[in-house]
């Protein structure tokens, strides 16, 4: 059912038809664009429920993401409980300079790792590059996404898939 909202609130507010280049380069003929639904209360809403509902799934208490696009998440999921990080792009070059803002304990062996939208994965493979090498203690890392373009980045979680996406868009006309 929240899937299904899910769909109808990225259809309505999120999903622009129109040639743009991707990230990883990649041309396509639409853009999702997810800060438009994380930003949205009610988007927010649908988006934070489903997400911890994948993660209660699997008992992970630690959750990450990579800047910019999974920020806003974040912060909804730690006013749920969880511990979250955040994976800069780069290190700043000034103050403590870190990469990973946010406290992983020695402990935290499990933790998810969220982005926004996933075209190839490349984003995501490179942010978990660097939490491996910043905390080597990690034994396990759960990738999610809210929107995968399946164009790559096999293995991770998806809230919706650019198949199910195309497939509700068929079911409109």
């Amino acid at each position: 059912m929240k899937k299904a909202l899910l769909m109808d609130f990225i259809h309505k507010h999120a999903f622009i038809r129109k040639p743009v280049i991707l990230s990883s380069g990649r041309r396509s003929d639409y853009y999702i664009d997810c800060k438009l639904v994380l930003t949205h209360p009610v988007g927010m809403r649908l988006v934070c429920d489903l997400m911890d509902e994948e993660l209660k799934k699997r008992n992970i208490e630690v959750v990450g993401g990579v800047e910019l696009g999974a920020v806003p998440l974040l912060g909804a999921l730690t006013y749920r409980g969880y511990h979250t990080f955040i994976i800069r792009k780069e290190s700043k070059n000034h103050g403590l300079r870190k990469l990973i803002e946010g406290k992983i304990l020695k402990t935290d062996k499990r933790v998810a790792v969220i982005d926004d939208v996933i075209t190839t994965g490349a984003s995501l493979s490179h942010s978990i590059t660097k939490l491996k090498s910043e905390y080597p203690h990690i034994e396990e890392i759960i990738c999610f996404c809210i929107f995968n373009r399946e164009e790559g980045g096999e293995g991770i979680n998806s809230l919706i898939t650019s198949t199910e996406f195309k497939e509700y868009l068929k079911r409109l006309n």
